[in-house]
Formats: C-alpha cells, structure tokens, sequence
C-alpha cells in the first residue's frame, strides 16, 4: 500500500470520507457531496482533501469542496478551498487538483485568482500542487 492510498483509508477511519463498497463513488462527508472516484482527478482531490486535514491539521470545518468562484465575468468552480474561519468567508489557501499533464492548462485560472486572493493564500495553493504534482510522478515511476 503507498502513501496516497494509505491517506485515504486514515480519511475513511477517521469520518472525513467514505468509499463505496465498488470504489466507484466518494463521498465527502463533511458536504455530504459525492462524486466518482474512479476519475483520477477525484483521485488526487481525495488524497488532497485527506492531507489537508490529517497531515496539515486544517479543521475539516474550514474546508469546502467544489466552491463557485468568479473570475472576471466567468464562474469557475474551485477544488478545494481552505479558510481561515470557520464560517468559510475568508479564503486562505485555493488548491486545484489535476493530473500532472493537466496542471498546466489550468495555470492561468489560478494566475487570474490571484488578484481576488491575498499572494500568499495563492502561494501556499501552488506550493500545495507542486508538492503533490511531485508525489504522483515520484509513485508511478517506482
């Protein structure tokens, strides 16, 4: 078992997802929002989702998936977003989850959230997806 997947049985152990009996669907069970998990992006958004809880201690409560944001006059939607309050009014960090071959494709949105966002929430976003980028290339290659 590697790391990534081992994030998310801790995430089912601990309450903060659930994976149906044919992995075929996920459930975030602080939104109560499920989606299918045989997407790799839902992959990585899972894995995210799980470390920004377990491993970097984010109250689950600070935290929303799928989040509408506006850019410009275009409405994008956001992976994950972590606030600092509780009430999920002041952005902290936005974290976009793709696969390595995507995450450049979506660059410009998260350069364009960078004028509704303070520069350091969009950095700790970036550092966030470089960090896992790296992890998902270091486990398939091994």
């Amino acid at each position: 078992m590697d790391a990534l997947k081992g994030i998310i049985i801790e995430g089912q152990k601990k309450g903060l997802i659930k994976i149906s009996n044919d992995f075929s669907t996920i459930t975030y069970l602080n939104q109560n929002i499920s989606r299918n998990y045989n997407n790799p992006e839902e992959r990585v958004q899972a894995e995210t989702f799980c470390e920004l809880v377990l491993k970097y201690n984010y109250p689950v409560e600070n935290i929303r998936l799928y989040v509408k944001v506006t850019v410009g006059s275009d409405v994008k939607e956001a992976d994950i977003i972590v606030y600092n309050d509780s009430t999920c009014k002041r952005p902290h960090i936005i974290v976009e989850c793709k696969k390595e071959e995507q995450f450049a494709k979506r660059m410009p949105m998260l350069l364009l959230l960078q004028e509704q966002l303070n520069i350091y929430g969009l950095l700790q976003a970036l550092k966030m997806n470089i960090t896992l980028l790296i992890k998902k290339w270091i486990a398939e290659k091994v």
